[in-house]
């Protein structure tokens, strides 16, 4: 019995996506990516994209940059950069 067609095809794919490195950012490139969206106007798809980054990933970081700044607890601040940011 011949083999699935597709079988080829998602082996690739399995071993390409094991092999793949996680990318990193560091905290200033994050600031920096949010506040496309935050101070600039950017949509996100826009940002991302300019940016070479998937969607959710500035999504993520836009989120977690607002969340700091409504914090209301100052020691969650460290050198101007919220806490949840500055852990990255």
């Amino acid at each position: 019995m011949p083999a699935h067609p597709f079988k080829a095809r998602i082996l690739a794919i399995e071993r390409c996506l094991m092999t793949k490195q996680r990318r990193s950012f560091s905290p200033e490139f994050k600031r920096e990516a949010a506040s496309l969206v935050l101070d600039q106007g950017y949509s996100h798809i826009e940002a991302a994209r300019s940016l070479g980054l998937v969607e959710s990933a500035l999504r993520r970081w836009v989120n977690q940059l607002q969340e700091g700044k409504r914090s209301t607890n100052p020691t969650c601040y460290m050198r101007g950069v919220p806490f949840s940011v500055a852990g990255w």
